[in-house]
């Protein structure tokens, strides 16, 4: 390889390298397809290695919401090292802690690299910051391209009885066709019963 090339492959490792921590999957992978390559698994470790670092520096400074950030993008980029930008693996159907008690959100996820696909969010107060949530989710999984819009929200709440209770709706989004919320959350939780209120 000549001087020349040798210069070109460090400058493409070192935007790849940047592309990566920044979570930009998409344009990561498709420089790959471009240029009929794949992943460099020594540039893949090194951004792994710096986004944990980061991650656990955010965390010691008290900055939880940037280290969990920093986490996710280094999980995805993980499985993105191994499966590429697959997001069946990378989008989890449903988020939903056991023994939650409080708002749901269903997402519609669509994108150049996602197919149109509804999802079930959770974790906060407000059903507003839960879809803030999610979009920050989708950048932090490497997904650039993608808009992610509510589909509805409702209540949960898990009761003594292994039962889980879907009731309620959103203010500012309507009701989530609570089946289709059903369906998600029993696919986490396959031992519970399900049931709605109006």
């Amino acid at each position: 390889m000549t001087a020349t090339a040798n210069d070109s492959a460090k400058c493409s490792n070192i935007s790849i390298a940047a592309m990566l921590r920044e979570g930009k999957f998409e344009s990561v992978q498709a420089l790959f397809v471009r240029d009929g390559i794949g992943p460099d698994r020594l540039v893949i470790d090194a951004s792994l290695q710096y986004l944990t670092r980061e991650a656990k520096k955010a965390y010691a400074k008290g900055e939880i919401r940037r280290g969990n950030r920093l986490d996710r993008r280094a999980g995805a980029l993980a499985l993105f090292a191994d499966y590429g930008l697959d997001p069946e693996r990378l989008i989890r159907p449903a988020i939903l802690p056991l023994g939650y008690r409080g708002k749901i959100l269903l997402i519609s996820i669509d994108g150049d690299n996602v197919p149109n696909r509804i999802c079930l969010r959770s974790g906060d107060q407000w059903h507003r910051e839960i879809l803030n949530d999610a979009i920050e989710e989708m950048a932090d999984l490497g997904f650039e391209n993608v808009t992610v819009e509510p589909a509805g929200g409702a209540l949960v709440r898990f009761n003594e009885r292994e039962e889980i209770v879907i009731y309620g709706s959103s203010d500012d989004f309507g009701t989530c066709d609570k089946q289709t919320a059903s369906i998600l959350i029993a696919s986490l939780y396959p031992n519970h019963k399900i049931w709605t209120e109006t």
